[in-house]
């Protein structure tokens, strides 16, 4: 006995209704070309389907003001407070509290995804690390520059925490 095969069923793009495709939309099943398509997760869509955004990565304003205002809290008194006060171990500290600060946005904002939070996460962290230096070089004579950056950068193990910290926090929050 013989096995045909059948030939591919080919049809016109909806787009562009003189190119032939076999290729389909995995949302609305509308003939697409390969010009149309746009890949996905799961599989190819059209444009219309591709440009639908997940629920997942829209943060309602409540929660993004919340998540970004506790993001910008919670990195400012975490480099406040532990800075640079342990010295080299303070790096080994940062993993664990930038993920934990990271943690605690994504479960804040209800798993969703925002770059909004997490720059105002990572804006905190150094705030929080350049706090003190800053208020001291406030007080201190601007018109001298060369101890003005003396004095922000006093703390490098602080301002080493607020870096690593922060990028652990956004690799957990990243949009």
């Amino acid at each position: 006995m013989r096995c045909r095969v059948s030939e591919p069923i080919v049809y016109k793009c909806k787009r562009h209704p003189n190119i032939e495709t076999s290729l389909r939309c995995s949302k609305c099943e509308d003939p697409i070309c390969p010009k149309c398509a746009i890949l996905s997760a799961v599989g190819y869509r059209c444009p219309s389907c591709g440009k639908e955004r997940s629920v997942t990565l829209e943060v309602p304003l409540g929660l993004l003001v919340i998540g970004s205002t506790a993001g910008f809290g919670l990195g400012f008194l975490a480099s406040w407070l532990i800075g640079g006060s342990l010295g080299f171990f303070v790096l080994f500290l940062a993993a664990i509290i930038g993920g934990a600060v990271g943690e605690i946005m994504v479960r804040l904002v209800k798993r969703r995804k925002s770059l909004v939070v997490s720059v105002f996460t990572v804006i905190g962290f150094f705030a929080g690390a350049f706090f003190d230096p800053i208020r001291v070089a406030i007080r201190m004579d601007i018109s001298n520059s060369e101890q003005t950056i003396r004095v922000l950068f006093s703390n490098p193990w602080g301002l080493a925490f607020a870096f690593l910290a922060s990028l652990v926090a956004w690799q957990r929050i990243r949009w």
